[in-house]
């Protein structure tokens, strides 16, 4: 059985690239284009790991992951990449460690190859 990624990203250039490449690699992949969208898809659908941009219209990555975290037993623990081009602030660093587990990359720092070693480390099935 397929692994599910819901990705939230708002820039549909990148969300099509990166859902192309995780459903290449054998990945069901859901996808919202912003915080809104991607919270009902979560809590519905409950995937296996969400992949989150940070500024987005409607509800931006950080409250997002703060609701997901204080929803339910489910969103209180499925593993969830920051994806973004916002660099870590200090004060960005404090909001991830609150909602742990959650991870951070840099997208001009991150390569597709990274981001889907990140995915399956946080899954469980690294080769």
């Amino acid at each position: 059985m397929s692994q599910t990624i819901l990705l939230i990203e708002d820039e549909k250039v990148m969300r099509d690239v990166c859902a192309d490449r995780l459903k290449k690699e054998g990945f069901t992949v859901l996808e919202a284009d912003n915080g809104t969208h991607g919270m009902d898809m979560a809590l519905t659908d409950q995937p296996d790991l969400i992949i989150l941009d940070n500024r987005m219209p409607e509800m931006g990555g950080y409250q997002t992951l703060r609701m997901l975290r204080e929803k339910n037993n489910w969103g209180a623990g499925v593993p969830v990449i920051f994806f973004t081009n916002v660099e870590l602030t200090a004060d960005a660093e404090a909001d991830i460690a609150e909602t742990n587990p959650a991870h951070y990359l840099v997208k001009s720092d991150t390569s597709l190859d990274m981001l889907v070693t990140k995915v399956r480390e946080l899954l469980g099935n690294s080769d």
